[in-house]
């Protein structure tokens, strides 16, 4: 077929009630060439409301900057289906989450203008204020003391309450487990004060302090982060949690905003969640309180582009809640978000 005849083929699917959606396929030189076969399904498509896509053999772009074309016909069909399965997520009803307490925006916003302020290249901000900031959006973080000296520590660990957990602190210490600035399981005053000093020795000057909490119930380690993507803005994942998170790379994504039902989705696509759920006699985990954390992650990322990285890990799940006992927020100045593609999310929510 040359160029007018495969325009007036598409043109005249494109007219049937019976049609939604149309993938042109053209293989060149063939017909009236690459061009101009081009050229004939822009013109077809130009008014058309329904979704067009096109299978220019070995040439992947887009037909006239609005159809998208596709070098084989099995990547048009697989980009069709993705589209349709998310129209139908997008027409589905939004359950509304009941937030208790409510969420603190105003407060949240300060938090980090404030830090911003302080920092204008921004930071990973100290456990304290990344606590405060989880605390406005209801997050449930584990009660934490800040400690400077054994002694401190100590203290701190007979006032919380023992067993007791020892972190070590320091403008560079991330991945703390890695440098043995993690002890659990210190069950006197006594020997936190010990591991502290033990803990310092070890770790040297990149060790300015420790955090002390108290041991969380047994559960099932979860990690709940987040990133402020270039591509997609705001975007939550959830996963196995623990030291193996980066080792089984067991994790869901969504973008925010979202639902109770998005969350519990999330959750239920993990390789590991068998092990939320009763798994060979162990205890089932509160899947709801897990999710309203998923949920209250995904409203601050989206209220908060200044929320450059976010992550909770380990996240204990347990029959009685979630906990977060380890957090980390790093903070930056905004960047420009894809507004065209946060423009139509807005709309489709």
């Amino acid at each position: 077929a040359d160029a007018e005849e495969l325009g007036f083929a598409v043109a005249t699917v494109l007219a049937d009630p019976g049609v939604d959606s149309v993938l042109v396929v053209y293989t060149p030189p063939f017909g009236s060439g690459l061009e101009a076969s081009q050229a004939a399904i822009a013109k077809a498509t130009r008014d058309t409301g329904k979704t067009v896509l096109a299978c220019v053999v070995g040439h992947d772009g887009l037909i006239d900057e609005r159809v998208p074309s596709y070098a084989f016909p099995e990547q048009a069909v697989a980009a069709l289906a993705r589209v349709a399965e998310h129209a139908a997520w997008r027409a589905r009803p939004r359950e509304q989450v009941e937030v208790k307490p409510r969420v603190d925006r105003k407060s949240a916003r300060v938090v980090v203008a404030g830090d911003l302020l302080r920092h204008p290249e921004g930071r990973w901000l100290d456990h304290p204020t990344a606590a405060r900031l989880l605390g406005h959006y209801g997050v449930h973080v584990a009660e934490t003391r800040t400690a400077d000296s054994p002694e401190a520590a100590a203290e701190a660990a007979a006032a919380m309450g023992l067993p007791a957990v020892l972190k070590a602190t320091g403008p560079g210490l991330v991945h703390k487990s890695d440098v043995g600035g993690v002890v659990v399981g210190l069950a006197t005053p006594q020997e936190v004060e010990q591991a502290y000093r033990d803990m310092a020795e070890r770790i040297g000057p990149a060790m300015t302090g420790a955090l002390v909490q108290r041991m969380a119930e047994a559960g099932t380690e979860i990690i709940i982060g987040g990133v402020q993507h270039e591509t997609f803005g705001p975007l939550v994942m959830v996963g196995m949690g623990g030291v193996t998170a980066e080792i089984l790379r067991d994790q869901a994504f969504r973008i925010p905003p979202l639902d109770l039902r998005d969350a519990a989705e999330m959750i239920g696509e993990l390789r590991g969640a068998p092990l939320l759920y009763g798994y060979r006699g162990r205890p089932k985990a509160d899947i709801e309180a897990l999710a309203q954390q998923i949920v209250r992650v995904g409203a601050l990322l989206d209220d908060l582009p200044e929320v450059a990285e976010l992550d909770l890990n380990p996240v204990i799940a347990t029959p009685s809640g979630a906990l977060a006992v380890d957090v980390r927020i790093r903070v930056a100045p905004a960047p420009p978000r894809p507004s065209s593609y946060r423009r139509w999310m807005r709309r489709a929510r």
